[in-house]
């Protein structure tokens, strides 16, 4: 295909890309990141990023390597390129253009120890091969192994000017050490000299640590494998008889990843390995795992790179920190501080004080005491004793005793550890002021039975929610003045009933007129309009404003926080709900996407912009990070049935305490860099992207707009980006919320445009037949609201009581729901009604039409259709509104075939022959088109002028097929006529998965063979012609769809693909 430049089209410029992180590379306090063919240079010290570089044309970069003068080589595929990095000009210069090798590259090492070669390397290939290039002369030495077959991975262990050492990794699942220098040859090829067994599957990559003598290598077979370098002692490692002479052991074979490994590290005191299931392990020299991470959003982590953190450090290992970084396929690079962030933690056991108070006693309740206390821990025994323990001083101090406490107790510390209050089973409270140094205490009598709980519910700590039996909670102010205890009653709080009435789980109040409960059957109750009472009249009692019932399951609500107006509620489901707070009314908005492995969600504490979830899976205490998207600290304490308590210090230094065992133990972990300095690059996600829908643009001024973007993919989460452009800066991708719900992958998105309301409804589908539909808007802030969740298969109910001839059609669990397109139907004109039709695309060759409510939240199944005997893939409609209201819409099929229906022929023919919506009915197309000689991936519709429409279909057979129609109503009856058609067979070098149609009589395709191609159609004397115009090569590996929008302020259009990443082009025309 030729390429031709056209005068009308501008230009397509990147503007923002995340993808695969394939290599990454340190060089004093630089560090080099390849994402697909460009490289960035960070300084990771300041974490800013200095340069953005193309390195190839084509291939993506899998290596980089630099010498100590800061001559970097890049290399990928069969290509190579070398730059000069200088500490001056912090930036790649560049000393050479894009080399080629006629093998796939598998390693490059510059060849050191003579000052004749500084400007020479040695490349290893794939088929066991290895070159010695001199790139100043032109010059290069060729070296075969005797073992002539293809390497899955090799290394240049060793580069010295005297002798190189090469470690091949086999399809026979060998290790082979071989070297170009060694004098056994057979027919001029280098026999290896030793050759390692071990490893069950194929090898991804081998190192050599000089200092320790270990190779490690790693392979397909789930393992890591240690090999001991037993030489002799007279000769070192870089001469070729050291390395023929010696044995090399197997020392350690570690296990603990889920997939493959990819790549390890050897460190003075430890090892690094990652690899296909996202997880980070740290291991030390005998084999034993100290730590294992999950990071990179459940992504492959790629590649893997450490550097010290100080370069005027000693040699002795106990003085050297180590910073380990991390490439995966979110797109994301992290930083871990090595000495801190894989030190094993350490539990510490305490019992009480062995004193004669204290014989038989037992801790029953512990908790931290925060802020200017943040070193003590309190502790309420079965005898009714109450005492602090210091952690630094490892001492015991008794505060307070009382017998009627003894056996049954409930405390709640206030914000920052101002005060504690005490409940026991005689309905008497106990206030202790922690700031006092003498604990003042006061205990007053508030119920004729026992206190079922207390809950400090504000951050000012001057309200106490008090709950008893029955569900009868009261709500009181409290002050502290005279060095002693005010407290006074608010009003009295009905509970509604529930499974345990008596309890109390959490309590928020938002404002002294605004309290929101959460109770022991998993129900949210918000109580406005709250006023002091005088007395405690059954009149003052008041009931819930509004109650979400069921919120958490049957083992209740753990608590309730409030942040900017956005309220959150976790529980025992492991579940955490989102709602928005407005005019003392509190509105359901998502479930936020929580990992699997946190089943017991107890607390939430936000840190900074972080929102962490304290909970528990099987035996470990976990603390997990919504911004990182893993576990920031993991400890093993027995399960969540037992007294805990977790707090979280300025500087993020992590205490966790509980009870085991009838003793109270304790750790201690420094969060501060896990949790502010990790994230060197954000990711997005690490499994592949489906589709994307455009939404809206939200513009902050004239110089700066955000694209807000809604996302689906494997991972089965929704993902709200924005799309971030200011004038001057680099153009970033940032995160707005992750939606929660879909059981499978998502497959489509759909979108409209709500009336009257700055709002749009967008549907997400995919498998298990399901549909959920969302609703944002952008007022202040940008929200998102769960309008409903549908398993379509469910919707179907009233098939089973057609006859049984019909009982065929009903909606199998497994089907799959291809595309979906939605658009707001008014039944009546001028009535502004929130009714809308969804149309789906299903896999089981059905096209169904389903009506939904905004205002009651229903989903109704409208009209059933039997498209044919093919999988529906694509789905668009056309809504008209002269001369008659109608909704068209145009299906592709896995047949090839484009097919035209128009809403209200399906409708008179439904009741005309079935007298039944529902049932399935075979309608014939108002246009049948054979567009494909297989699949159509790609389908867009435009109106081009008054009844004129443009269609453009691609698919598996690498074709763009284009055809102009004209809609006609005569005497209100459908006529479509085709008035030209174009058909070019090879658009595309592969299939075909993204079409747009835009305007100045423009279109865009891409494909799997990663190239976004521009066309020009045109029509002359009622003939259509498509002409090339202008390709531009994506960096997007197995590209799954297209889309493409136009800034009304700009007037630019954004091309944006999606599958392994997301990539973001302005296109000016």
């Amino acid at each position: 295909m030729n390429i031709e430049e056209n005068e009308s089209i501008k230009s397509i410029q990147r503007a923002q890309l995340c993808t695969h992180i394939t290599a990454l590379k340190t060089y004093q306090n630089f560090l080099l990141v390849a994402e697909s063919n460009q490289v960035l240079l960070f300084d990771w010290n300041e974490r800013i990023l200095l340069q953005k570089e193309i390195v190839f044309e084509s291939c993506s970069i899998h290596g980089i390597r630099i010498d100590n003068n800061g001559k970097t080589i890049f290399f990928g595929a069969k290509s190579l390129r070398i730059f000069v990095l200088t500490s001056s000009s912090k930036k790649l210069e560049e000393k050479s253009k894009e080399l080629h090798l006629n093998d796939w590259i598998h390693d490059i090492q510059w060849i050191t120890a003579d000052q004749q070669l500084q400007s020479s390397f040695a490349v290893i290939s794939a088929h066991n091969c290895l070159t010695i290039w001199d790139w100043e002369c032109k010059k290069s030495s060729v070296f075969q192994c005797a073992e002539n077959c293809i390497l899955y991975a090799a290394s240049i262990i060793i580069s010295d000017a005297s002798t190189i050492i090469v470690a091949a990794g086999t399809v026979f699942n060998k290790i082979l050490l071989w070297s170009p220098q060694s004098s056994k040859e057979m027919n001029n090829r280098k026999i290896p000299f030793q050759s390692l067994s071990g490893h069950q599957g194929v090898i991804f990559s081998v190192i050599y640590n000089r200092t320790k003598q270990l190779l490690s290598s790693t392979s397909d077979d789930r393992s890591v494998r240690l090999w001991k370098v037993c030489g002799n002692s007279e000769s070192a490692d870089n001469s070729l008889s050291f390395w023929e002479n010696s044995k090399i052991e197997l020392a350690h074979v570690l296990f603990a990843h889920e997939s493959r490994v990819w790549m390890s590290a050897i460190l003075p005191n430890g090892i690094l390995s990652v690899g296909e299931d996202s997880n980070l392990c740290y291991w030390d020299l005998q084999g034993n795992l100290l730590k294992k991470r999950k990071c990179h959003k459940n992504g492959s982590i790629w590649c893997l790179e450490v550097t010290e953190t100080s370069l005027n450090a000693k040699n002795s290992s106990d003085e050297v920190s180590y910073m380990a970084f991390t490439g995966g396929s979110d797109g994301g690079v992290y930083m871990w501080d090595v000495s801190n962030t894989f030190s094993s933690t350490v539990i510490t056991q305490i019992s009480l004080p062995e004193k004669d108070s204290y014989h038989n006693d037992f801790p029953r309740i512990t908790c931290l005491l925060t802020n200017f206390r943040c070193d003590n821990i309190a502790v309420t025994t079965d005898k009714g004793k109450l005492s602090m323990y210091d952690i630094n001083l490892k001492t015991w101090k008794d505060i307070f005793s009382d017998t009627s406490f003894a056996s049954y107790c409930v405390p709640s510390i206030s914000s920052k550890s101002k005060y504690l209050a005490l409940g026991n089973i005689h309905g008497e409270l106990v206030l202790i002021n922690l700031k006092d140094q003498n604990f003042t205490q006061e205990k007053v009598k508030i119920y004729d039975s026992k206190i079922c709980s207390i809950h400090w519910v504000n951050q000012s700590s001057d309200y106490l929610l008090t709950c008893g039996l029955k569900g009868h909670m009261i709500l009181w102010k409290v002050t502290f003045g005279d060095d002693k205890f005010h407290l006074a009653y608010v009003t009295t709080l009905n509970l509604p009933k529930c499974k345990h009435h008596w309890w109390s789980t959490a309590a928020l109040c938002i404002n002294s007129n605004c309290c929101i409960v959460g109770d022991r059957g998993g129900s949210i109750s918000v109580y406005s309009n709250l006023e002091i009472s005088a007395s405690m009249s059954e009149s003052n009692q008041l009931d819930p404003s509004m109650v979400y019932r069921g919120m958490h399951g049957d083992n209740g609500v753990t608590d309730i926080q409030e942040r900017n107006n956005l309220v959150y509620s976790t529980g025992r489901d492991g579940k955490v709900q989102l709602y928005v707070f407005s005019q003392n009314t509190v509105l359901l908005l998502h479930t936020i996407k929580v990992s699997h492995d946190l089943e017991w969600i107890g607390r939430l504490l936000f840190h900074g912009e972080d929102l962490l979830l304290l909970g528990f899976h099987t035996k470990h205490f976990m603390v997990w990070s919504t911004k990182l998207e893993s576990a920031v600290m993991t400890v093993e304490c027995g399960g969540g049935h037992r007294s805990w308590d977790f707090s979280l210090n300025e500087r993020a230094e992590a205490t966790f305490a509980a009870i085991k065992k009838k003793d109270v133990i304790f750790c201690q972990e420094n969060l501060h860099h896990v949790l502010n300095k990790s994230v060197l690059k954000a990711g997005i996600c690490g499994q592949e992207f489906c589709h994307t829908t455009y939404l809206f643009t939200k513009n902050f001024d004239s110089e700066s707009y955000m694209s807000v973007v809604a996302c689906g993919g494997e991972d089965n989460g929704l993902r709200i980006i924005g799309l971030h452009n200011t004038i001057g800066q680099n153009p970033q991708i940032v995160s707005i919320s992750t939606l929660s719900g879909h059981l499978s992958s998502i497959r489509a998105i759909g979108k409209v445009k709500v009336p009257a309301e700055n709002a749009y409804l967008f549907v997400s589908v995919g498998g298990r037949s399901q549909m959920m539909i969302w609703k944002i808007k952008d007022t202040g802030g940008i929200h998102c609201e769960q309008l409903g969740s549908f398993i379509l298969s469910d919707l179907d109910k009233a098939v089973k009581k057609l006859s049984k001839k019909d009982q065929h059609i009903q909606i199998d669990p497994q089907t799959r729901l291809m595309d979906v397109a939605i658009c707001h139907w008014e039944a009546e004109k001028g009535n502004s009604s929130k009714k809308y039709v969804i149309s789906t695309a299903c896999s089981d060759s059905y096209f169904r039409i389903y009506l939904f409510d905004e205002a009651t939240k229903e989903l109704a199944l409208h009209y059933n259709f039997h498209h044919g005997e093919h999988c529906i893939l694509k789905l668009h409609q056309i809504v008209i509104n002269h001369p008659v209201d109608d909704i068209l819409f145009v299906t592709g099929a896995t047949d090839g075939l484009v097919k035209m229906f128009s809403y209200q022929t399906c409708i008179s023919n439904s009741i005309k022959e079935m007298h039944n919506y529902i049932s399935a009915q075979k309608i014939e197309p108002d246009l049948n088109m054979k567009q494909h000689q297989s699949g159509v991936n790609a389908l867009d519709v435009k109106c081009i002028e008054g009844s004129s429409w443009l269609i453009c279909s691609a698919g598996d057979d690498n074709a763009l097929a284009v055809a102009l129609i004209n809609i006609i109503f005569i005497k209100e009856k459908l006529e479509i006529n085709v008035a030209s058609k174009y058909h070019i067979p090879n658009a595309h070098a592969s299939q075909i998965v993204g079409v747009k149609i835009l305007d100045n009589s423009f279109l865009v395709t891409t494909s799997i063979d990663q190239r976004i191609n521009v066309w020009k159609w045109s029509l002359t004397e009622n003939l259509l012609k498509v002409e090339h115009r202008i390709s531009k090569m994506s960096l997007i590996p197995d590209i799954a769809h297209l889309n493409a929008w136009q800034n009304k302020i700009t007037e630019n259009w954004t091309l944006l693909v999606c599958g392994q990443g997301i990539e973001c082009f302005d296109f000016n025309f």
